[in-house]
């Protein structure tokens, strides 16, 4: 599980595993996370590999609270 401010990535056995998703965001509110991607690719994805990780993720946003990550 990763942790960016209140917000928390989850994510299921099977993609931990593979390295196959990128899991959801969730917020304190129990709420789904509004994500942006704005952030340049790593070095890794620009070359056609997957890093495993959501290397683009510029900004979470709750629509429920506003709360911003």
């Amino acid at each position: 599980m990763e942790f960016r401010g209140s917000f928390r990535l989850m994510e299921s056995d099977g993609d931990r595993l593979r390295r196959a998703g990128k899991g959801t965001w969730y917020d304190r509110c129990g709420e789904l996370a509004a994500t942006e991607h704005n952030n340049p690719k790593c070095d890794v994805c620009a070359r056609g590999s997957n890093c495993g990780l959501d290397c683009t993720l510029s900004r979470l946003v709750c629509p429920k609270c506003g709360a911003t990550a």
